[in-house]
């Protein structure tokens, strides 16, 4: 989300799974980036994968997926 609707702090990571089939896209809301291994989103593709966020700016995000 922007930092103006939920001010996580700098530091503060979010995890995802995927429990159902199919895929799971994050990414950013408007004026938020998500830096992950697919550009400026996050795919999370298969069933119990998941991803961790790291917030690292007020606008930035880190992703780490886990396969």
């Amino acid at each position: 989300p922007a930092n103006a609707t939920v001010a996580f702090p700098v530091g503060s990571y979010v995890e995802a799974r995927q429990l159902g089939a199919g895929a799971t896209t994050i990414s950013g809301a408007t004026g938020v980036t998500v830096n992950g291994s697919s550009g400026g989103s996050v795919l999370v593709g298969q069933q119990y994968a998941g991803a961790l966020l790291v917030k690292t700016t007020s606008t930035l995000w880190a992703a780490v997926n886990s396969a």
